[in-house]
């Protein structure tokens, strides 16, 4: 197979003939990377629990099914008895619990599929929902193998009985997978391929490691973009309110004909940034995975917070939502390569004026300006001088040698108008601790120059 295997979509026609398998193979692997739960939302019939199942084959996995409609929840959580020895209740662990169980010791890894969610009754639900986010069953010891990957899968409102449903904090807590195909032909390419072309060109995904760089330059840049959304679509002056993180009227989500969209809570918004991780780590970042991830990100935040007033404002911030997505993907993978082709300067025993020197002429080659070596610089700095007034007075109270003291603070000057002069968020913060030392530095100039 190894000699079929290449990146999703690259190279095939404009047409995947694999549309819905290669979308749940991408799903599966950045929740096997990122632990972000994902709930495949579908049609009956559109192969969730085949494109499962052969993800599991492929990567080493085996696949232990939970059904809804087939269990009652003392079969998913375990059976309490009474101990009459211990004069207590203790549990019993659960049939599929013991396989999984078994699969670990004999060294393979466990898929635990949970399906038909939508169709299982409410107490049923509730005992599936605390295994997928608890992790364990009956008593404190019985966790899941840390390598054991939980996913589940449901059908859409209108396939099941009227009575059925997925409330609400229950869908909050998965990313939502609209598993559809691109249209009819896509449906009929797809499903009357014969067994070898389904297991053709199996997806292969990158394996990029996630540095601290990475994960903070994530971080910032998601806070900024969402802070742009939230002030573009929460215009109170003329009373269109179309974000309102307030908003308590969320019962009727799961009843929406159509995909299925989460709404924006502290948790989906944690798991956007892991979401950003996992796409990075997986080289998920080109045009050809503009679905996949567009169908990922809905499905963390595309309602906003259900108080759009009509189509047309949720059509318009889920494409900001979007565009603001790529924009973070291409921010992070910038600062990654930035960081990879950078030189790590020593500032081992040097003065400031020095260190700031050997900076200012990396620039000249690198061109990244807030990169590792700027971190560093800025610790020699606050090492020497602080990063407040008071220390700042302090040092230049004790260390009165002139010289040094003038070339530092000439060079602190240059280093601080360069770094202005970028107009970087990021690196804000510093311009105004160079700031700090200047001001401070102007309290004694007089002296200094006098001294001299």
């Amino acid at each position: 197979m190894a000699e079929k295997e290449k990146e999703v979509n690259n190279d095939q026609d404009d047409r995947n003939p694999n549309h819905v398998r290669d979308l749940i193979f991408t799903a599966l692997s950045i929740t096997e990377y990122t632990q972000i739960p994902m709930l495949f939302l579908g049609n009956p019939g559109i192969a969730k629990t085949t494109g499962v199942r052969l993800w599991a084959e492929t990567y080493g996995y085996r696949v232990t099914t939970l059904i809804g409609t087939q269990r009652v929840a003392e079969e998913i959580l375990g059976y309490m008895v009474n101990d009459t020895g211990e004069k207590r209740l203790i549990t019993y662990t659960p049939d599929w619990f013991d396989e999984v169980v078994e699969n670990k010791k004999a060294g393979f890894k466990t898929l635990l599929f949970i399906d038909e969610l939508s169709q299982a009754p409410d107490n049923v639900q509730g005992a599936m929902l605390q295994l997928i986010f608890d992790r364990r069953v009956g008593g404190r010891a019985n966790y899941l193998p840390d390598d054991c990957l939980v996913v589940s899968a449901a059908n859409y409102k209108g396939n099941i009985p009227p009575q059925c449903g997925i409330q609400a904090p229950t869908l909050n807590r998965f990313c939502i997978v609209n598993v559809n195909p691109i249209d009819g032909i896509g449906l009929i390419t797809e499903f009357l391929q014969s067994e070898e072309e389904r297991k053709d060109k199996i997806p292969v995904f990158g394996r990029v490691e996630i540095s601290p760089r990475i994960e903070d330059t994530a971080r910032k840049v998601l806070k900024d973009t969402l802070a742009i959304l939230f002030s573009t679509y929460c215009r109170k002056d003329d009373k269109e309110m179309t974000l309102d993180v307030n908003n308590t009227n969320f019962s009727d989500i799961f009843d929406q004909p159509g995909p299925i969209h989460n709404f924006i809570t502290g948790r989906t918004v944690h798991y956007m940034y892991k979401l950003v991780i996992g796409f990075i780590h997986l080289r998920l970042i080109r045009k050809i995975h503009k679905e996949i991830i567009a169908n990922l990100v809905l499905g963390l935040g595309g309602l906003g917070t259900n108080t759009f007033k009509n189509e047309k404002q949720k059509e318009d911030f889920q494409t900001s939502l979007l565009t603001g997505f790529q924009k973070i993907l291409r921010r992070s993978v910038e600062s990654n390569m930035e960081e990879i082709n950078s030189v790590e300067l020593d500032f081992t025993d040097k003065t400031i004026e020095e260190g700031i020197s050997m900076w200012m002429r990396s620039q000249e080659s690198n061109g990244n300006i807030n990169d590792i070596n700027l971190q560093r610089l800025m610790e020699l700095i606050r090492k020497n001088y602080g990063s407040s007034e008071t220390k700042m007075t302090a040092t230049l109270t004790k260390n009165w040698d002139s010289k040094r003291v003038l070339g530092d603070l000439q060079k602190l000057n240059t280093l601080a108008g360069y770094l202005k002069s970028a107009q970087m968020m990021e690196i804000g913060p510093l311009v105004k601790e160079l700031e700090v030392i200047a001001a401070s530095w102007d309290t004694y100039k007089t002296a200094i120059l006098n001294s001299i």
